[in-house]
């Protein structure tokens, strides 16, 4: 018996010194299948359908979120646009005002310099013992038709800056209709400083040139 174990002993020992790369090559071989046991298997079908899915709903999110951003953007522009038109047409409604603004107070001052001028003139023929009742009264017509002229011109200006309420926003119609009120105030204006000037020199003029003529006469008698 112990002569067997001692053979087998020996055998085994010739063997691993003859063929010492037989025992790595196992070893190795078990490495490997160990490894190839451990590696993932590959997709199923429903795990790749579910992928594929995944993937469309992302890009189709990632669509819809740069839509969204685009039409923000574009809505941003318009109103800036908006914002930069109606500064435009404020500031140029806010000068046309100041314009209109001086042009009154100069055709105001002209007319109170003409009615002092006239009154001056009735002073004098009153002094004289003139008949003045004529263009007194001439020049009370004169003073109610530069007020009526002072309110017209106060109501126009007042039409047109109502405008701006409705310049920079949406109410283009609103707009336009104010616009117009505005204009149609503004024909009043002309039609008032017409009037004035019409009654002036077919009237007063008139009647100041009667009442020269009376004063010169007064003098030279």
């Amino acid at each position: 018996m112990k002569l067997r174990l001692l053979a087998a002993l020996i055998t085994v020992t010739i063997t691993i010194v003859m063929f010492p790369g037989a025992s790595y090559a196992k070893e190795g071989s078990d490495a490997q299948d160990s490894t190839e046991s451990t590696k993932p298997a590959p997709p199923s079908w429903k795990e790749k359908l579910k992928n594929f899915l995944d993937l469309r709903k992302q890009k189709k999110d990632e669509y819809q979120q740069n839509k969204e951003n685009f039409k923000q953007e574009k809505k941003e522009l318009k109103e800036q646009f908006v914002e930069n038109k109606c500064d435009v047409a404020t500031k140029r409604i806010d000068t046309k005002i100041n314009a209109f603004d001086q042009n009154k107070a100069r055709h105001i001052e002209r007319y109170n310099l003409l009615k002092d001028k006239i009154k001056n003139f009735i002073d004098r023929a009153k002094a004289k013992g003139l008949n003045t009742s004529k263009l007194e009264a001439d020049l009370a017509t004169l003073d109610e038709k530069i007020k009526k002229f002072a309110t017209d011109y106060a109501n126009y200006i007042k039409e047109l800056r109502d405008t701006k309420a409705f310049a920079c926003g949406n109410s283009e119609g609103q707009f336009k209709q104010a616009l117009s009120e505005a204009r149609e105030a503004m024909k009043k204006v002309h039609e008032d400083a017409k009037d004035i000037r019409h009654f002036y020199t077919q009237t007063i003029k008139e009647d100041l040139k009667a009442l020269r003529q009376q004063l010169k006469n007064t003098t030279t008698e």
